[in-house]
């Protein structure tokens, strides 16, 4: 498996499949997560989000301190 952590338009993940490898792409920008998306072709509910849930996560785990 390989890790994009700036998965920008999706080269990686197009490259990985190419290979026979999955690939997890992290992208902040939504203009570019849709952009990856279409090279990849892949619809929007295919891909996992978590936008609206990092902000409840802690920076670093152990949660509360």
């Amino acid at each position: 498996t390989v890790l994009a952590p700036f998965g920008g338009s999706g080269t990686t993940g197009l490259v990985a499949r190419e290979h026979g490898r999955s690939c997890v792409l992290l992208e902040q920008s939504p203009t570019y997560a849709d952009m990856a998306r279409a090279r990849l072709g892949q619809a929007p509910a295919d891909v996992a989000t978590a936008r609206d849930q990092t902000a409840a996560l802690p920076l670093f785990g152990g949660g509360a301190q």
